[in-house]
């Protein structure tokens, strides 16, 4: 089975452990971003301007006001 975290001992303190990503989860998000980038290119392509504008209100209100247990960081990307 392949894990997408790493137990790693602190060579300090050997009490302490840190978890670190694997190559696998890294690829695996890595492809996730780069999908997502292709879907934000393909919606600015085929919507018009105000309707991409409106889109990103409604996202915005999405994340701040619907979803106060997860908030995602605002990025320009669409």
């Amino acid at each position: 089975m392949s894990w997408y975290l790493n137990k790693v001992q602190s060579t300090k303190d050997r009490r302490e452990y840190y978890l670190e990503p694997t190559q696998k989860y890294i690829d695996e998000f890595n492809i996730s971003y780069s999908y997502l980038n292709t879907v934000v290119d393909r919606v600015l392509k085929r919507f018009p301007k105000e309707d991409v504008d409106k889109l990103k209100k409604m996202l915005k209100i999405i994340n701040e006001e619907l979803m106060p247990e997860y908030s995602v960081p605002h990025g320009e990307n669409i």
